[in-house]
C-alpha cells in the first residue's frame, strides 16, 4: 500500500516544524486532490509549460496507482482540495510576490489543504536582446514543481530516449496534450 504524505509548516515553508501539519495527498489508491492550474497567462509558451507541467505530475500520480484530474483554475472541482502550479488567484490572493523574484526561486506553500507551487514564469528575457523567436523561458515554478516530486513523492528524474519533438510549439500551440 502506497501512501503519499506531504508535511509542510502551517506557515507554508518546506521543512517540517513543531506546529507542522500532515496532508494526506495520496492513499489506498486513491487521491481527493486535483493540479490545477491558471486559466491563461499573458503568454502561449508559459501556458504550455504549465500544462507539461501539470502532466509531469499527474503522471507521478499515475505511476504510483493514483488518478488526479488537472484541470484550468475556473473549471475547478470546489469541494477537492488542489496542487496550484503557476500565478493562478489562489496565489495572489496568497500574496506570493512572484513578479519581484528575478531567478529560478519558487515557492511552495499550503493554504488550508491546498497546495501552491508557484515561481515567476516567463520569457527568457534574453530573446528580446538577441531577437530571437526561441521558446526558452525562466520557469520557476516548473522547478518547483520537480523538486516537489523528488522530495515529497520519491520521483527520480532520468534521461528520456524519446523523441520530444511531439512537445515542441507551432503556431503557438503544443501538440502534446490535444
Amino acid at each position: 500500500m502506497l501512501k503519499w504524505i506531504l508535511i509542510l509548516c502551517l506557515a507554508g515553508l518546506t521543512t517540517a516544524t513543531a506546529n507542522a501539519d500532515e496532508l494526506v495527498l495520496a492513499e489506498n489508491g486513491k487521491s481527493d486532490y486535483q493540479i490545477v492550474i491558471p486559466d491563461e497567462s499573458k503568454d502561449a509558451l508559459i501556458d504550455n509549460w504549465l500544462l507539461m507541467t501539470a502532466k509531469l505530475v499527474q503522471a507521478a500520480f499515475e505511476k504510483n496507482g493514483f488518478q488526479v484530474n488537472v484541470v484550468k483554475e475556473a473549471a475547478k472541482a470546489s469541494d477537492k482540495p488542489g496542487i496550484y502550479l503557476g500565478a493562478t488567484e489562489l496565489a495572489k490572493k496568497a500574496r506570493l510576490k512572484l513578479e519581484e523574484i528575478e531567478d529560478w526561486t519558487y515557492f511552495i506553500k499550503t493554504v488550508g489543504h491546498d497546495i501552491i507551487i508557484a515561481g515567476h514564469d516567463r520569457k527568457d528575457p534574453q530573446n528580446d536582446i538577441r531577437h530571437t523567436q526561441t521558446s526558452l523561458a525562466l520557469l520557476g515554478t516548473v522547478k518547483g514543481a520537480c523538486d516537489f516530486l523528488r522530495e515529497y513523492a520519491g520521483v527520480r528524474f532520468l534521461f528520456m530516449n524519446k523523441d520530444q519533438e511531439i512537445y515542441t510549439m507551432r503556431d503557438g500551440k503544443s501538440n502534446a496534450f490535444n
